[in-house]
């Protein structure tokens, strides 16, 4: 038998394991050990985080969209970070302030990666979202 002839019996036989062997494998033992999934309730920590550059005209109605969510108040942080904003943004985000929305001031502009990873070191929730800031959701957006 040849090495090349080997090496395709291998290759086929990894291709066997991956797509029948492997899923045959765990159905069996998920019948043989049967664990009972735990199903409740539950309402994470999240964070809805913004980056947002010049964007006056839309940050307002965006900021009010996520505070409208139907999900509690209590468990949802929101943070825009104005990266470089030359317009209006920043007022119109410290406007919210008393809302619970936090504004972090990225300056010079560096872009939204930049932003995004500058705002994520803030965070605190347990789930982090992100948001264009001239995106509209659904109110469930977070329950589905």
């Amino acid at each position: 038998m040849s090495v090349s002839a080997i090496l395709f019996g291998c290759a086929i036989a990894g291709l066997a394991y991956v797509y029948v062997g492997y899923p045959a494998g765990i159905w069996i033992v998920s019948r043989l050990a049967p664990r009972p999934v735990r199903r409740e309730p539950i309402e994470p920590t999240v964070t809805l985080l913004i980056a947002a550059h010049n964007e006056e005209s839309s940050i307002a109605s965006t900021i009010d969209n996520k505070l409208a969510l139907d999900y509690p108040v209590e468990r949802l942080e929101l943070i825009v970070v104005s990266d470089g904003s030359t317009d209006r943004t920043d007022a119109i985000v410290a406007a919210f302030a008393d809302r619970g929305v936090r504004l972090i001031r990225q300056d010079p502009r560096q872009g939204k990666t930049a932003a995004i990873n500058r705002g994520i070191a803030q965070t605190r929730g347990e789930i982090v979202a992100f948001s264009d800031a001239n995106s509209i959701w659904e109110r469930s957006a977070l329950r589905q």
